[in-house]
């Protein structure tokens, strides 16, 4: 089956590019014979494809001038005339939309193909029919470990002692004693900070008098 659909996506592709490739050659020719009407130097008209697209477009175009502009029967038009000068662009409007029609006609042959075949890939196939199962050892391996963190945690827990244990090693503290103790730790340093004061104004004196001694010795 995928043979068949290959062979199929790659006919028609072959077909639209051989169909497309006409068209746009023959929108070419009739821009080109539209062209050829108005002046031109002479030896265009020498060159081997105009004179072989002269050859074969004008009667073309004044068979088909004659069926859509004559105005009896049997009557033809001629070609190059005035009377269906811009007849070749009402044509290449015409190939135009012939051109879009056949892309728009050969799009969902090409894009159904093309599904088909990348879903029928070896390599790519869907995600449900491809996906591995979990593995189960590695996850209760996991869990079997968060539990004894778990229980390490608890017993960290339970041994840690508590905050009202933690520097009362002789029993509960009693808030006389621990008064005294902080008046007794007050007044000693207050008593540091007043010798401290006392030791800075000495020395600042003994400073002083020897600032004095100098400037009595240079008068």
């Amino acid at each position: 089956m995928r043979a068949l659909v290959r062979f199929v996506v790659a006919t028609t592709k072959g077909l639209q590019w051989t169909l497309d490739l006409i068209v746009v050659l023959a929108i070419l020719c009739l821009l080109a014979l539209f062209a050829l009407q108005f002046p031109h130097p002479e030896s265009i008209d020498r060159f081997w494809p105009v004179i072989q697209l002269e050859r074969y477009g004008d009667p073309i175009l004044a068979e088909a001038g004659s069926l859509m502009f004559a105005q009896e029967e049997g009557d033809p038009v001629p070609w190059p005339s005035e009377e269906i000068r811009y007849f070749p662009l009402l044509l290449v409007v015409g190939l135009v939309a012939i051109r879009l029609l056949l892309r728009s006609a050969f799009r969902p042959i090409l894009r159904s193909g093309r599904k088909y075949l990348q879903s029928r890939e070896p390599g790519k196939e869907s995600p449900r029919r491809g996906r591995t199962p979990a593995v189960k050892p590695e996850r209760e391996g996991h869990d079997s470990s968060r539990e004894e963190e778990d229980s390490t945690g608890e017993a960290r827990a339970e041994t840690r002692p508590a905050p009202e244990a933690i520097g009362s090693s002789d029993g509960p503290r009693n808030p006389e004693t621990d008064s005294e103790g902080d008046a007794a730790t007050l007044e000693t340093l207050m008593a540091k900070i007043d010798a401290a004061i006392g030791e800075r104004v000495a020395e600042s004196g003994r400073l002083s008098a020897r600032h004095a001694d100098a400037m009595h010795d240079l008068e």
